[in-house]
């Protein structure tokens, strides 16, 4: 095979991989959007996070189920021969189902109370907690963070609607 047909292929690849992302883009899009709402987002081990999830369906949409989750991610990076890579492992998630299955009707509009606890990082036994610890422990060429977000999906036929809020976690 040719260096130009391998070119082609690999071209006509991350061609088709673009209008894919792009067509999931337009189809939630069309069918509508979630919006995190809160008055702030600085939090301390051990409080709530309050707020409020809004939904709004630009065309009939049947939901399987609406739901927020505190979700926390340890992210490690590392150098290996002068490369950078960066791995992604969740180490918490607390998910509340706030609505069950039922049909959106098109131009529905609602907004969602949640409250969600955050755990004390006081126990270093639960995976958060060893997430914690080898973030405190980092050193060298590797190096963690945990990252929290506040994450809302609308499980629906064909595409999902999912948004996600970065947070700030003392």
């Amino acid at each position: 095979m040719s260096g130009d047909a391998i070119f082609q292929i690999i071209f006509g690849l991350v061609i088709a991989a673009v209008i894919a992302c792009v067509a999931v883009f337009i189809l939630r899009k069309l069918k509508g959007s979630l919006k995190i709402v809160m008055a702030r987002t600085s939090f301390d081990s051990g409080s709530d996070i309050e707020g409020q999830i809004i939904v709004k369906t630009n065309k009939e949409t049947h939901g399987n189920f609406l739901s927020v989750a505190l979700v926390a991610d340890e992210i490690t990076t590392r150098y290996e021969d002068d490369e950078r890579k960066t791995d992604t492992r969740e180490v918490y998630r607390d998910q509340y189902e706030l609505e069950g299955s039922r049909a959106y009707p098109a131009g529905h509009e609602a907004s969602h109370d949640f409250k969600l606890p955050i755990p004390a990082m006081d126990n270093m036994e639960t995976p958060l907690g060893k997430a914690i610890s080898s973030f405190a422990q980092s050193f060298g060429s590797r190096q963690s963070r945990v990252e929290w977000t506040v994450e809302s999906r609308l499980d629906a036929t064909g595409v999902d609607l999912v948004v996600k809020k970065i947070v700030s976690v003392r």
